[in-house]
């Protein structure tokens, strides 16, 4: 059986495909995190919450506010569903590289958790790489710091060091260049 843009397939066994489990996203799906029941998919579409179970339905009351541009990783921690990539607009933030939205609700975008990763000497930074973990998470991508002139990457920081991080422009010792 064709199955074109999402599968799903047993894990186990011979790997058959789950013909019930039936998704088909267009253009390409960019990045996949998932949680315990529900599967979450990004691409120039935007982002949508799958159920992994049944037939794979979208949860349409999922809508995270996010305008223009692209996400092109995401990670989960507990509730926190983070995604990097560069957006015009999300939640009212404009030119973000990172967000946070809920897995809970509506997925609206979290507007007072702002680290801003960025570059000082152009708009196209971008995140390519998040994984999260309890309070801490990782970031790579193509970003500048007034404390870090030339970072591609960053080490695991706790979340409020991280946003006190790039809000102040310091590095404390979590946190560098690698």
């Amino acid at each position: 059986m064709a199955q074109e843009g999402l599968a799903k397939f047993s894990a186990s066994g011979s790997g058959a495909l789950d013909s019930q489990w039936r998704q088909s996203f267009n253009p390409a799906i960019r990045a996949m995190a998932i949680d315990n029941s529900k599967l979450y998919i990004t691409g120039m579409f935007g982002m949508n919450r799958i159920d992994i179970a049944g037939a794979g339905n979208a949860d349409p009351s999922w809508q995270p506010d996010l305008v223009n541009g692209y996400v092109d990783t995401l990670a989960i921690s507990g509730t926190n569903l983070f995604a990097g990539g560069w957006l015009t607009t999300a939640s009212g933030l404009t030119n973000v590289t990172l967000v946070r939205a809920s897995t809970a609700g509506s997925g609206k975008v979290d507007a007072t958790w702002n680290p801003y990763p960025h570059r000082t000497d152009s708009q196209s930074a971008c995140v390519t790489g998040l994984a999260a973990n309890g309070d801490n998470i990782y970031i790579v991508g193509d970003l500048i710091s007034s404390a870090a002139p030339h970072a591609r990457a960053w080490r695991f920081c706790p979340l409020p060091t991280l946003l006190s991080l790039f809000k102040a422009r310091t590095q404390p010792a979590c946190c560098g260049e690698i």
